[in-house]
């Protein structure tokens, strides 16, 4: 029997070859799975822990600053039982403690400002410059930085003293303790987890030393009497290799028991590890759901070719086992006749499947992160067996029909046909499953949960690709009959063929859904890709963002002009702290936010050139003062008299400092009043003016006042006249809102100015920026109240609301940073920024700090985008892509398969045409044809199904490992989809091309090597 198979294997060898590589194919995609999940795994976690800060590695545990000692006296050194037994109490396995002590220390006469720290195995992680690591008492080791700004050597003795901090500045206190400097150092590596979860050591620009540590023993440290508290922390540095996925997944559990012992004893314990356990734990999670989600459908895909394969097999066999049956062979003989040829043909192809499959998953993930292990596990081979089981059974139930039938049934040339309600049955069954994926994933918020909802696309292709299928024997019918009708005989025979073979509905199934889904997956990866391009540029703002060291706004932005003074790559920024809503505010250099923000291509009709013309509108000139004195015109009409102070407050022009100087004490008349404003001699503007009544003094009336003219001297001019005074425009009245105006109608006197009997101080505020605040809002962050620069509530207004704004995202507020300051006289130090576009020059950071911005931290936006596409789901949808070409590659296998088997059958019935007067040109054609319109049928109901799949359940397809993100996906643009669309194009049509000829062929005269 095993000589017979083997026979039977050489005398058919193409079908036993297609029947090894489907079994192949399946093996391959099976084993994919397991093997590029566990890559990617580890690529993710990779890039997790690459992007990952100290924060998110290190485990801190610190006792309190101080205790009561048993006398009742302070002690600002904590007991010893943290120091001495923490490490032993508070551990994690895999993580190394390192103990922490440090306090404020200075020399005597000198200005430096130090910190005085001792830490575990610091010599393991510092480059000595010069010298050496401090070993015994009173000695310590120097940052470079701290050495240079002090001109400190090795040898040098300082006399150290601790510092407190006070309202007046540092105070040296205790007592001094002779230091000597050993050694001077460099650290190996700034950023790395030993140093805690923040560096001392800033990543780019100067370091400060400041807070660059002093190295120091423990012993050293011990000289000191403190009078100022002792920080102390122990550090649980994870050793390399310790941070697996699956440590990372017990972790958050372990550091819960830690922090619960920890509270116990009064320590605190902090700590960003879950943060990241919760972010490998989603990658991994997403991960698990999409793979097989691409790589399921191709599986079954598969199984159904080898079940057409086998069964059409065995449809061509049909009088060979009707003969074995006459003979009085076996059961067990025929089932083995009937599957030896296929079974061996799979068992063969699978070994090559399983190696193939861990050859597809290397290829796929060095394309995506580079090069990676792919390693073998045990959950290949058990994804191998489930794949080879499913196509032997496919394989055995492709037989079972021919097998089940009657001797005299398989005798006869051509076959009974199936009843209708089985097929029907069938693809009800499916339409159903696919019904109730829908409702199942609507119903649970979109998101993929368990198994049915992760199939839901490909059920839905399968139900379209089903009636797509049953729509072809109707529609071939009609356009068969009517093209015999008008005489087109060639098209006519195509479509009758198309119509009333069984074959055809199902390749065209195959066709349609394979097309779809590599549709689909191309889709996912283009909105994917796009989706993660808005989120990175929304969050990072620019191209590049530096982030500098908190300085006054109006000094930001005037280095940053000076910088880019043409307004061609750098922009400044200032992050505006708010109270009472969720918005974020956000105050920029308007103009430049074409030429440096990555602006969302959802902004509603919003580009980045129109926002200066919403968000600065025109506005009054501000009363400019760049004289040395400032020379103030009043008339006091009526009031108390030498009892109100007449003050004026000045804003430097650009840099932002701000004044209040004392104009004048009033008296009742008209007289002159004259303040001397050293800040203005490089130019300054007007920003209020100030009537403030003595506490002591207090009148029983109204005091009016009229400022008929300011002026400057040296140089000498006039600076506001009478008739600008009194413009009403020019001022702003605060108490105009409550019905009690400070601002009086005065003609054109001047500027009429009441001081309420009840009101100890009045301000006028020179407008000369816009009022409300213009905003530009992104979903609901409108606030009908914003807040200054010095934290005052500001007047704001939204000018236009947009989906997204850079930095801001979906719940934000954009200002003018110039108009924002000219509306607050006085500015806190914010966090600042200065975003640089793709245009910037190479050394646009160096320019900055030449003037005097330090540098504290650099985001590019080139390095969020890599990481996401590192993260789980854009690693899933790149392997979904290698399952889409899978899946065209099996409908083509598919086709040649069925045209292989069903050659000879069709063309004997195409012989009989031309035996019956039918051109062989006609004959031919219509062989040709038919091919050609089953490919072209899926190549336009192929995608057009799998764009309305999108639609129904696209939103469900995860894009990101996290929630953060709430917008909604970008619908997909044709423009992505035209290259992959036109490569499955060319090959279904080579496919289609080559079996029509396949056909064709075998039409010729048998004088030509046909069959008549």
């Amino acid at each position: 029997m095993i000589a017979l198979a083997v026979l039977m294997l050489r005398a058919r060898p193409w079908r036993a070859a297609m029947v090894a590589v489907l079994a192949a194919l399946a093996v391959g995609s099976a084993v994919a799975v397991p093997a590029y999940l566990a890559a990617a795994d580890a690529a993710s976690v990779r890039a997790e822990l690459a992007a990952a800060t100290p924060a998110n590695q290190v485990v801190s545990a610190q006792p309190p600053a101080g205790h009561a000692a048993s006398d009742g006296s302070p002690s600002y050194r904590p007991d010893g039982t943290f120091e001495q037994s923490g490490a032993v109490t508070y551990q994690l396995q895999g993580f190394q403690p390192i103990f922490t002590a440090s306090f404020d220390v200075g020399v005597v006469d000198r200005a430096e400002l130090w910190r005085l720290t001792f830490r575990d195995r610091v010599c393991e992680h510092v480059t000595p410059v010069t010298g050496r690591c401090p070993t015994g008492a009173g000695e310590v080791m120097v940052g470079e930085p701290s050495a240079r700004a002090g001109k400190i050597t090795v040898g040098n003795t300082l006399p150290m003293s601790q510092l407190k901090q006070t309202a007046d500045g540092p105070v040296p206190v205790g007592n001094v303790v002779p230091v000597s400097v050993v050694g001077v150092y460099r650290p190996t590596a700034p950023s790395e987890p030993y140093w805690g979860p923040v560096s001392p050591f800033p990543a780019v620009g100067p370091r400060d030393p400041q807070w660059e540590p002093v190295i120091s023993s423990r012993t050293t440290m011990l000289l000191f009497r403190l009078e100022v508290p002792e920080f102390q922390q122990m550090d649980l540095v994870p050793r390399p290799g310790t941070l697996t996925p699956r440590r990372l997944a017990a972790l958050p559990h372990e550091i819960a028991d830690l922090t619960a012992l920890a509270t116990a004893a009064d320590i605190h314990v902090s700590s960003g590890v879950p943060e990241l356990s919760g972010r490998v734990a989603a990658n991994r999670t997403l991960l698990g759901l999409l793979v097989p989600m691409a790589a399921v459908p191709v599986i079954l895909l598969c199984w159904y070719v080898v079940f057409l394969a086998v069964g059409y097999a065995s449809e061509e066999r049909r009088a060979e086992l009707g003969l074995v049956a006459l003979r009085g062979s076996g059961r067990g003989q025929r089932w083995w006749l009937a599957a030896a040829e296929s079974v061996l043909a799979l068992l063969v192809g699978a070994p090559v499947g399983y190696l193939a499959g861990h050859w597809v998953a290397w290829l796929g993930i060095r394309l995506t992160s580079g090069p990676s292990d792919v390693p073998v596990t045990a959950a290949d081979a058990w994804w191998a067996l489930a794949a080879l089981a499913g196509a032997l059974a496919a394989a055995l139930l492709a037989l079972r029909r021919d097998l089940a039938t009657p001797t005299t049934e398989l005798l006869r040339r051509v076959p009974s046909r199936a009843a209708w309600w089985r097929t029907a049955g069938a693809e009800v069954v499916v339409l159903g499953v696919a019904a109730a994926a829908v409702v199942d994933q609507r119903t649970s918020g979109g998101r993929a949960h368990g198994l049915l909802p992760v199939l839901v696309p490909a059920v839905l292709m399968l139900a379209g690709g089903l009636l797509v299928a049953r729509l072809l024997g109707p529609m071939a019918t009609r356009a068969g009959r009517r093209a015999l009708a008008r005489g087109r005989l060639a098209v006519g025979l195509a479509a009758i063929d198309l119509a009333r073979r069984p074959a055809s509905r199902r390749v065209l199934a195959l066709l349609v859904v394979g097309t779809a889904l590599m549709t689909f997956a191309v889709t996912t990866a283009d909105v994917g890709e796009r989706a993660r391009i808005d989120r990175a540029g929304v969050e990072a703002g620019a191209a590049h963002v530096v982030q500098v060291q908190a300085v006054p706004p109006a000094e930001l932005l005037h280095a940053v002009r000076t910088v880019d003074p043409r307004g061609t790559f750098a922009m400044a920024a200032v992050s505006v702290p708010v109270t009472g809503t969720t918005a974020n505010f956000l105050a920029v250099d308007s103009p430049r936010l074409a030429a440096t923000a990555v602006w969302p291509d959802r902004s509603g009709g919003v580009p980045p050139a129109s926002v200066p013309d919403r968000i600065r509108p025109a506005r009054p000139e501000s009363i400019r003062v760049d004289g040395a004195d400032l020379i103030v015109d009043a008339d006091v009409a009526e009031g108390p008299d030498g009892t109100v102070d007449l003050r004026a407050t000045v804003v430097s022009v650009p840099l932002g400092d701000s004044a209040e100087v004392l104009v004048g004490r009033l008296r009742a008349g008209r007289h002159a009043y004259t303040a001397s404003v050293p800040l203005c001699r490089r130019g300054c503007r007007l920003a209020s003016l100030t009537l403030e009544q003595m506490v002591d003094a207090a009148g029983d009336r109204d005091l009016a006042v009229t400022i008929r003219e300011i002026r400057q001297r040296d140089p000498d001019r006039v600076i506001a006249r009478a008739a600008d005074l009194a413009d009403p425009a020019r001022w702003r009245d605060p108490e105009a809102a409550t019905g009690s105006p400070v601002i009086a109608p005065n003609g054109r006197d001047g500027l009429g100015l009441r001081l309420p009997a009840e009101h100890r101080t009045v301000t006028v505020k020179v407008a000369d920026a816009p009022q409300p605040l213009p905003l530009l809002v992104s979903g609901s962050g409108a606030a009908g109240v914003a807040q200054g620069l010095d934290g005052s509530e500001l007047a704001a207004a939204p000018v236009a609301t947009v989906p997204l704004l850079p930095r801001l995202g979906a719940n934000g507020m954009l200002a003018d940073l110039e108009y924002l300051l000219a509306s607050t006289p006085t500015s806190n130090t914010l966090r600042s920024e200065v975003w640089l576009g793709y245009g910037a020059p190479a050394d646009a950071v160096d320019r900055l700090q030449e003037q005097g911005l330090i540098v504290e931290g650099e985001q590019r936006l080139a390095d969020a985008l890599d990481k996401q596409r590192r993260e789980g789901p854009a690693l899933a949808t790149q392997f979904s892509l290698i399952a889409g070409l899978l899946a065209v590659l099996l409908a083509i296998c598919g086709l040649a398969l069925v045209v292989g088997v069903d050659r000879q059958r069709r063309a004997a019935d195409l012989t009989a045409l031309r035996t019956q007067g039918v051109p062989a040109r006609v004959v031919r054609a219509a062989a040709t044809r038919g091919q050609l319109w089953l490919a072209g049928a899926a190549l336009v109901a192929g995608p057009a199904l799998a764009l309305a799949v999108w639609a129904v359940v696209g939103d469900g397809v995860p894009l990101f490992a996290d929630d953060a993100w709430h917008v909604r996906a970008p619908v997909p643009t044709p423009g992505p989809l035209v290259g992959p669309w036109l490569g499955v194009a060319v090959l279904l049509l080579a496919a289609a091309a080559i079996a029509g000829y396949a056909i064709r062929g075998a039409t010729r005269p048998a004088d030509e090597g046909g069959i008549r």
